[in-house]
C-alpha cells in the first residue's frame, strides 16, 4: 500500500548518503535528507527529459536552446542498450548515437546532465532497451547472475569511455547517473550496478534509482526518484480520464505512485518503499504529457501538466523532473522496429515512429502552451528555490475527502510554510492527509497488474501477429523481461 513515514523535517540528516562531490570539486553538489545544494546554495533542479538518440544530431543545439529557454537547468537522457549494441560486441556511438557529442553540447550551453544508463531502461523501447541477442544467452537478466553481469560490464566500460572527462568532478556537466529503471525487488542488483559503473569509470555526485511502486532499493546507496502522470496510455480502453491519476492533483506527503509500470508487474506492490525520512523528495517522471497507444489515445491539456507539476512542488518536491519535456521519434534504422509493441509480447502497441508524448516541446520542436506555463514555475524556482527547498510540508485545514472530491483544494503554496514558521509543531505537518487514507484505500488502477498482450479490450484493435504465434523459438514477453525476481540460478534449470 502507499506508505507515509511521518517525521519532523526541521532537523535534516546529513552525511549518511554516499553521494556528493569529492572534496575540492569546483561548484560541489551535495545532498542531505531534505534537499540538494550546488556551489554552497540550496538547489531545486528543474530537469527535462530529452532522448538524444531519438532526435537528429543536426537539431540537438537548437532543441537544447529551447529546453534551456524553458527554464530547465538539468537535462536527463536515456541510453538504450539495443541502439548502442544492436549486434553483440559491435558498439555504435556515432551520428545520432553520439552521446559524447550530445553531453559536450550540453556543457557548452551550461546545462547539467543526468544520464540514465540502464541496462534495462524501458522508455517505451523494444525489450525495454535490451538487445534481441540477449534472449539467446543463458542468463537471468536484471539479477546478479554472473553471466548477465559479464555482458553489462563491457557496455558500462564503453559508456565510461565515451563520457570520459565529462563528469562533474572533471569540470563536466554530468551530475547524476541512474542505474536500471523500475526494478523493485532486487536491491542487491541495484547496488551491484552502481559499483560496476563506478569501477568502469563512471562518476557522479548523485546516483539514483526509480522508487515508485514501493521499490526495494538498497538503503543509503541510491537516491530514490518518483513520478506521476496526468494520464495513462497503458490502461485498458475506456472513456474518460484515468481515475487513479487524480491522486496527483491532491497535496499529500505521499511520494509513491503504484500506477507507473503497473502493466509490467505480475502483482501489486506489498512493501513500504524507501524511508522518506532519509532522502529528499525528488522526481524524474512528472508527466510532461502522455504517449499514445493503439488501444488508448488520451489527450492531455496543458493545464493538466502544469497543475500536476505545481501540486508536486507544493507537496514538497525539491527536484522537478519531467518525462518527457521534449518529444522525439523512435529509431527506424535498426534491424527491427525499436518501439514497444505486441510483436515482442508487450501489453501496449505503440506507433512505429512517433513518441511525441504531447510534451511541452513536441517531437519536431513545436512550442506548446505547457512550455510557457511551466516556464513561469521554473523562473520562480530559479529565483526562490534556495529558500523554498528548506520549507517543510504544511497541509491546509480543509482537505478533499476522496479522489472524486476536488473543488476544495487550497492553493499550492498553502502547502509551504514560511521560513519564520519552520518551528511549527509536527502535528500540522504529519496529520492525516486526504490521500493518506483516500489514496491508500482507493480502487487500484483500472489496468490490472500484468495484463498481457491479446487480452480482450473494450474496443477491438488491429494487432500484428506475435512472435509467440509463429514457428520457431518463443520470444520472451515484456513481463518476463521485466520480472527480476527470478533467481540467477534459474538459468541452470533451462528457464529464462
Amino acid at each position: 500500500m502507499l506508505s507515509l513515514h511521518a517525521h519532523d523535517p526541521s532537523v535534516p540528516l546529513a552525511g549518511h548518503l554516499p553521494l556528493g562531490s569529492p572534496v575540492g570539486t569546483p561548484s560541489p553538489v551535495t545532498v542531505d535528507s531534505q534537499s540538494l545544494s550546488r556551489d554552497g546554495r540550496r538547489w531545486i533542479p528543474v530537469m527535462g527529459e530529452f532522448h538524444f538518440s531519438r532526435c537528429p544530431a543536426a537539431e540537438w543545439r537548437e532543441e537544447l536552446l529551447k529546453i534551456k529557454a524553458g527554464g530547465v537547468d538539468l537535462l536527463a537522457t536515456y541510453l538504450f542498450w539495443n541502439q548502442h549494441e544492436n549486434d553483440r560486441g559491435t558498439y555504435r556511438f556515432d551520428g545520432d548515437l553520439d552521446v559524447r557529442g550530445f553531453v559536450t553540447l550540453c556543457a557548452e550551453l551550461d546545462l547539467a546532465v543526468a544520464v540514465r544508463i540502464g541496462p534495462w531502461s524501458h522508455g517505451e523501447c523494444r525489450n525495454g532497451g535490451f538487445p534481441d541477442w540477449l534472449e539467446d544467452v543463458d542468463c537471468a537478466p536484471r539479477t546478479d547472475d554472473p553471466a548477465y553481469l559479464a555482458l553489462v560490464a563491457p557496455y558500462y566500460r564503453r559508456i565510461a569511455h565515451e563520457l570520459r572527462g565529462l563528469f562533474h568532478e572533471d569540470g563536466g556537466p554530468i551530475v547524476a547517473v541512474q542505474v536500471e529503471n523500475e526494478l523493485y525487488d532486487q536491491p542487491e542488483h541495484l547496488a551491484t550496478l552502481r559499483r560496476m559503473a563506478e569501477e568502469a569509470g563512471i562518476r557522479a555526485p548523485l546516483w539514483t534509482a526509480t522508487g515508485w511502486g514501493a521499490a526495494d532499493i538498497p538503503a543509503d546507496t541510491l537516491l530514490p526518484l518518483y513520478g506521476g502522470y496526468p494520464e495513462a496510455f497503458w490502461e485498458d480502453a475506456h472513456d474518460g480520464w484515468a481515475r487513479d491519476m487524480r491522486r496527483h492533483y491532491f497535496f499529500t506527503p505521499i511520494r509513491d505512485d503504484h500506477a507507473i509500470g503497473a502493466d509490467l508487474r505480475s502483482s501489486a506492490p506489498t512493501g513500504t518503499g524507501p524511508d522518506a525520512r532519509r532522502y529528499p523528495y525528488a522526481t524524474c517522471e512528472l508527466g510532461g504529457g502522455m504517449a499514445i497507444a493503439y488501444h488508448r489515445r488520451p489527450l492531455v491539456p496543458a493545464a493538466d501538466i502544469t497543475s500536476l507539476a505545481l501540486t508536486k512542488l507544493g507537496s514538497g518536491s525539491v527536484w522537478q523532473g519531467y518525462y518527457l519535456y521534449h518529444g522525439c521519434s523512435q529509431r527506424v534504422d535498426l534491424k527491427e522496429p525499436n518501439q514497444e509493441s505486441h510483436d515482442t509480447g508487450y501489453p501496449n502497441d505503440l506507433p512505429t515512429v512517433t513518441y511525441d508524448f504531447q510534451a511541452p516541446l513536441g517531437e519536431y520542436g513545436q512550442v506548446r502552451p505547457a512550455f510557457h506555463a511551466l516556464r513561469r514555475q521554473h523562473l520562480f524556482l530559479h529565483a526562490y528555490g534556495a529558500e523554498l527547498a528548506r520549507m517543510p510540508l504544511h497541509l491546509p485545514d480543509r482537505e478533499p475527502a476522496s479522489l472524486d472530491d476536488g473543488p476544495h483544494c487550497a492553493g499550492p503554496f498553502a502547502r509551504r510554510v514560511t521560513r519564520a514558521s519552520c518551528s511549527s509543531t509536527t502535528t500540522s505537518r504529519t496529520r492525516r492527509c486526504p490521500t493518506t487514507t483516500a489514496c491508500a484505500s482507493a480502487p487500484p488502477p483500472q489496468r490490472p497488474y500484468g495484463r498481457r498482450a491479446g487480452t480482450a479490450r473494450a474496443h477491438p484493435v488491429r494487432r500484428p501477429l506475435r512472435l509467440a504465434d509463429r514457428a520457431g523459438p518463443r520470444r520472451r514477453s515484456a513481463l518476463e523481461w521485466a520480472a527480476p525476481s527470478r533467481s540467477p540460478d534459474s538459468r541452470s534449470t533451462g528457464s529464462r
